[in-house]
This record gives structure tokens, C-alpha cells and sequence, in this order.
């Protein structure tokens, strides 16, 4: 769990909040 990892998540989720939701929980 790092500050940049969350960060970059935040914002692929901004750009795309249902592909980065489901990305970011793939990813985590």
C-alpha cells in the first residue's frame, strides 16, 4: 500500500470511475 499507488489510482478512476473501480480491486 503506497501513497503514489493511490494516488495514480485516483486519478484512473476520475478518468474512468467504473474501469478504474473495477481495476483498482483487481489490482489491490
Amino acid at each position: 500500500m503506497m501513497p503514489m499507488v493511490l494516488m495514480k489510482a485516483f486519478e484512473m478512476k476520475r478518468r474512468s470511475f467504473t474501469l478504474g473501480w473495477m481495476e483498482g480491486l483487481v489490482e489491490w
